[in-house]
């Protein structure tokens, strides 16, 4: 038995540990169901979408904890004399019960996905070094590597930088190459490698077909933005969608797989059918209604405080009475 400060922490990490995997499975249920059409939004309300979607079982289960952990003080509960969300004991946190079993499991099932995505983050970032280590600067900021590989891309955490490689230079004419140049430096000023790599890593947490997804649409509105900065200093869209057709040709040529990293942003690989249909619409799409989700997170906030007591009486009852 565990009591005090430490037993009160230890309660409230079991609530949010019980409501995250609660969100995380409706979220699944929702997408596989195609109850969310995140694809109908514009980019970059898209990329806020998705960032609440990772980021929402989390939120919501500290939310959740901090419902039913500060109701259920002798204090408050005798103030508000709360008779809905109470947890009982709440600064006794028992090792040997079922809820320390179950935080136990999936704090370690958590901290080995975690381990295994800072393990491949890790090795991106060492490669990303020797590329950085092989390629020669330019006074425009572009970083040149010498190879057969047709391919440019942003690339880095710390101090990410805009390569394309020696092949790619041979085939492409200056107007191609400052507008490919716009693009990879429209990623930088985003910090679009720290934010792609971030959010690889939270959705390492779902279910792998729908963190491949995930990973897919954000790849993919990232890229549409990058397109969007170039065309407020690049007005021929015409041109644009040549220039992406025609590096996703050269590309498709070489075996460009080998740059295929979480932190790295690709400038001809990814979705190009999709980026310049978006590219040359008139209508983006349409924004996310912040007021409704956000009451909508306060809901399911407030739900999962109800459930999470609910479904700690009716285990401690059962496993009682067994």
């Amino acid at each position: 038995m565990i009591t005090g400060i430490l037993g009160f922490m230890l309660n409230a990490l079991s609530i949010i540990v019980m409501s995250a995997v609660t969100i995380i499975a409706l979220i699944s249920l929702a997408f596989y169901c195609r109850a969310i059409h995140i694809h109908r939004l514009s980019a970059e309300s898209r990329q806020t979408g998705l960032w609440i979607l990772v980021f929402s079982p989390w939120l919501i289960g500290v939310l959740s904890s901090t419902m039913v952990m500060l109701l259920s003080t002798p204090e408050i509960s005798n103030f508000v004399g709360n008779q809905f969300v109470h947890w009982h004991h709440p600064t006794q946190f028992a090792v040997d019960s079922w809820h320390g079993y179950f935080v136990s499991l999936i704090l370690g099932l958590a901290l080995l996905v975690a381990l295994r995505a800072c393990f491949r983050v890790a090795r991106s970032s060492s490669t990303i070094r020797t590329l950085s280590s092989l390629s020669s600067p330019r006074p425009d900021g572009v970083r040149i590597l010498d190879t057969n590989t047709s391919a440019a891309f942003t690339a880095g955490i710390k101090d990410p930088g805009c390569y394309m490689t020696s092949a790619l230079l041979d085939q492409i004419s200056a107007e191609e190459y400052s507008i490919i140049r716009l693009h990879e430096m429209a990623h930088i000023k985003r910090n679009d490698p720290v934010k792609k790599t971030l959010f690889h890593l939270l959705t390492t947490f779902f279910p792998t077909p729908l963190a491949l997804s995930f990973n897919r649409t954000m790849t993919t509105a990232m890229e549409q933005s990058a397109d969007a900065a170039v065309v407020s200093k690049h007005h021929d869209k015409a041109t644009i969608a040549k220039t992406l057709l025609k590096v996703r040709r050269l590309a498709a040529q070489e075996t460009a797989d080998q740059f295929r990293l979480p932190q790295i942003c690709h400038y001809g690989l990814d979705n190009i059918d999709q980026r310049i249909r978006y590219l040359l619409a008139d209508k983006k799409g349409g924004e996310i209604p912040i007021l409704p989700v956000v009451a909508f997170i306060g809901l399911l906030a407030i739900c999962c405080a109800l459930g999470t007591d609910t479904i700690h009486h009716a285990v401690e009852i059962s496993l009682y009475h067994s």
